[in-house]
C-alpha cells in the first residue's frame, strides 16, 4: 500500500490502482478535477460535530465531459461511525446555475452525496448529510 509522508495517517491508496490521464479532447474545466496525478487528499471537518477524519479521492478515469470513475478512500473515525474503506463508483460532472462546475459523487453509506468544486485555485468539497454538513479542502498527492 502506498502512503506518502504528506498524507493524513490511516488512509492509503493500493499500489496497483490504475489511473488514466484524461484524453486530449476533454475540456480544461473538466481536466482540473484530475489535477496532475488524479490523486487528492484532505481532512473532513464539521461545524456540528467535533473531530475530523481523513480521506483520499482518486479520479481514476475521466470517461467524457459528463462522467468520471473515482475511488474514495477513508480512514477509521468511530465517532462518526466511519470505517476505513475503499469505495469505487462513477461520479458526474454538473454545471450549476451559478456557472460553477461540480463533481457529484453518490455516497451510499449515508444515502447522500459528496460535491466537489474549485473556488479559485482551491479544490473543496462538502458531504450533504441528513444531520450535518462536512467540509474538506482537497490537496494534490504526488
Amino acid at each position: 500500500m502506498f502512503n506518502p509522508v504528506n498524507v493524513p495517517s490511516g488512509v492509503t491508496i493500493p499500489e496497483d490502482m490504475h489511473i488514466e490521464y484524461p484524453p486530449a479532447d476533454i475540456p480544461e474545466k473538466i481536466k482540473y478535477f484530475f489535477g496532475k496525478t488524479g490523486k487528492w487528499w484532505g481532512t473532513w471537518t464539521s461545524p456540528q460535530v467535533k473531530g475530523s477524519y481523513n480521506a483520499i479521492l482518486v479520479v481514476k478515469r475521466i470517461k467524457d465531459p459528463e462522467e468520471a470513475d473515482i475511488a474514495y478512500l477513508t480512514s477509521d473515525f468511530p465517532k462518526w461511525y466511519i470505517e476505513k474503506s475503499l469505495w469505487e463508483t462513477t461520479a458526474k460532472f454538473l454545471k450549476k446555475e451559478n456557472g460553477r462546475m461540480s463533481l457529484l459523487i453518490p455516497y451510499n453509506p449515508w444515502h447522500t452525496h459528496i460535491e466537489c468544486w474549485f473556488e479559485g485555485k482551491e479544490f473543496v468539497g462538502v458531504i450533504y448529510n441528513r444531520f450535518m454538513l462536512s467540509r474538506i479542502t482537497w490537496k494534490p498527492l504526488p
